[in-house]
C-alpha cells in the first residue's frame, strides 16, 4: 500500500480535502462543489481533461460523477506526487501527468470534458495571451469546456504584480474569444466559494459546441 502525501501548503484553500476520505476539510472547498451545479448527466461516461488541477479535487468530483478515462496535469512537483499518491492508494482510474499548458497536444490530449478552473489569468500572467489560450483550449475540448476565472485583471493575487493589464484580460474578451470557436458562451453563475475579498469577482463559464 502506498503511503498517502500530506496535501502541500501552496494548494489553494478552496481545493483542500482529507486525503484518507476524499472529503473537503473547509467550507471554501465545500461551496465551491456546490456552487460548480455539476451533475452525473454532466459527466458520465466522458473522458475529462483538468488542466492545473492542483490537488486534484475536480478530478476526484469528476469521477464521482461517473467520468471515465481522466487525465490531470499540473506543473507543480509537490502537487503532482500528493495526487499520484491519493490516486495509488484509492486506485483510481485517473492518468496524472507533470505537463504545461504549453506541453498540451491537441492530437493526443483532447477529451471531451476540459476544465480550466483559476487557470487562465496566470497563463497571461506568465506571457500568453487571452486569444492564444482559448484558441488552444478550443482544439482540446471535444464537446464542453468548463472556465474559472476573475472578472478581470483587478484579482488581487495579480494586480499587485502589475503585469497582467486590465485592456487585456477582462470578461468582455474572454466572452468574445470564446464565442469565436463555440456554438455556445454561458456564463453559469458567480462563485462566493472567495468570500468577500475586495476586487475578487469569479466567474464560471461553460462554453459547448
Amino acid at each position: 500500500m502506498t503511503t498517502l502525501k500530506k496535501l502541500p501548503d501552496i494548494s489553494c484553500a478552496y481545493e483542500e480535502y482529507d486525503p484518507e476520505t476524499l472529503k473537503p476539510v473547509n467550507t471554501s472547498t465545500y461551496t465551491r462543489l456546490m456552487e460548480l451545479g455539476w451533475s452525473r448527466q454532466d459527466f458520465e461516461g466522458k473522458s475529462v481533461l483538468d488542466i492545473g488541477g492542483n490537488s486534484g479535487i475536480l478530478s476526484l468530483y469528476a469521477h464521482n460523477l461517473g467520468a471515465e478515462n481522466i487525465s490531470y496535469v499540473d506543473v507543480q512537483v509537490p502537487l503532482v506526487e500528493f495526487f499520484q499518491s491519493v490516486v495509488n492508494e484509492h486506485e483510481l482510474p485517473i492518468e496524472i501527468a507533470r505537463k504545461g499548458f504549453l506541453d498540451l497536444n491537441p492530437e493526443t490530449d483532447s477529451k471531451d470534458i476540459v476544465l480550466l478552473m483559476e487557470v487562465l489569468h496566470w497563463l497571461v500572467d506568465q506571457g500568453g495571451t487571452v486569444p492564444d489560450s482559448l484558441a488552444k483550449l478550443a482544439d482540446l475540448t471535444n464537446d464542453t469546456l468548463y472556465l474559472e476565472t476573475p472578472w478581470d485583471a483587478k484579482e488581487p493575487s495579480i494586480a499587485a504584480k502589475g503585469i497582467v493589464l486590465e485592456e487585456h484580460y477582462n470578461i468582455e474578451t474572454i466572452i468574445r474569444e470564446l464565442q469565436f470557436h463555440f456554438e455556445t458562451v454561458e456564463m453559469v453563475r458567480f462563485m462566493t466559494y472567495f468570500g468577500d475579498m475586495v476586487d475578487s469577482k469569479r466567474i464560471l463559464i461553460k462554453a459547448t459546441g
